[in-house]
């Protein structure tokens, strides 16, 4: 620079600037070299607790909402908007998605002022949580179970407590400190409760709940350090059993698609890099509608008597 500056022939001005040029260059390629080489190394420590992906079919109910009018309506406004709506449209539209892969009922009016409709059979995640509790309470373990909706929250409990007859903790958002407290002392120490529930965001950083050794994410929130901050909850100084990570994921939907993109290198930066959902605002309406709509192999009818 300082050669650039003090040039006095054009002859000068030409070769400063081939030289700074060569020189950022190079400074260049050893940054990217050094991002990558990090990168690597987050993807390796992500993929060695990364666990196992579950893929759990949408029953009729959920198939209909989430494929039908609704979804042709929200993609038409996103087409239709720029800037901030559009992002916040795209966002309210993934929320929503998500709950119907959780349980139909979040999208549907129910479990509102401690109203609880029938909940069994009609949440695939559900039917396949309860029947992989049931062997970890078999076996004396213990789980955490995560979600990132605090109504998906209340619903979990009600199900587990009504299908397993055990003991069930829920902490959210709204616990206050002292009960906060006591669940976690409860969870460690007593042992007359091995499953817990936490919402993603109250639970998912800061707690020591090595009582578990089963963590499930039963929905997902798509940047891998915050699942991986969560799973972390597991994998605290005093765990002495190996930790087995569990995902949910609705085969056929936009979690499929997206969980896929989790599992390659260079889609692993980008979530990085981001932060929750908020990368997939910048994609194009072609490309969301893609992520969003439903492949024929999302559906499985509960109420068949042929199901296995």
């Amino acid at each position: 620079v300082a050669d650039l500056v003090d040039a006095e022939t054009e002859a000068q001005r030409r070769q400063a600037l081939a030289q700074l040029g060569g020189a950022l260059a190079r400074r260049h390629e050893a940054w990217r070299e050094a991002l990558l080489e990090a990168l690597e190394t987050i993807a390796r420590q992500y993929q060695g607790r990364g666990g196992r992906a579950f893929r759990i079919t949408l029953n009729e109910l959920s198939d209909r909402i989430a494929s039908g009018q609704s979804l042709a309506e929200s993609m038409s406004r996103i087409e239709s908007s720029a800037g901030i709506r559009r992002r916040g449209l795209i966002l309210a539209t993934l929320i929503r998605l998500k709950q119907i892969c959780d349980h139909p009922a979040l999208v549907m009016g129910e479990n509102r002022r401690g109203s609880f409709p029938p909940l069994d059979g009609r949440s695939g995640k559900c039917e396949r949580l309860v029947e992989m509790l049931e062997e970890v309470i078999d076996e004396g373990d213990g789980a955490l179970i995560f979600t990132q909706f605090r109504q998906m929250g209340h619903l979990l409990e009600k199900v587990l407590v009504s299908r397993l007859g055990a003991p069930v903790l829920f902490l959210h958002g709204g616990t206050p400190a002292k009960q906060r407290t006591a669940m976690v002392d409860r969870f460690q120490e007593a042992g007359d409760v091995r499953l817990f529930i936490l919402s993603l965001r109250a639970g998912g950083l800061g707690l020591n709940l090595t009582a578990a050794n089963h963590v499930f994410h039963f929905d997902r929130w798509w940047n891998p350090a915050v699942e991986a901050q969560a799973t972390d909850r597991a994998h605290r100084v005093g765990q002495t059993r190996k930790v087995q990570v569990h995902k949910f994921v609705c085969m056929g939907t936009m979690e499929e698609r997206i969980d896929r993109m989790l599992t390659e290198k260079l889609a692993l930066a980008d979530k990085i890099l981001g932060s929750g959902d908020d990368w997939l605002t910048g994609l194009s309406t072609e490309q969301l509608r893609q992520y969003l709509s439903l492949s024929p192999e999302a559906v499985e009818n509960f109420d068949d008597p042929a199901r296995p």
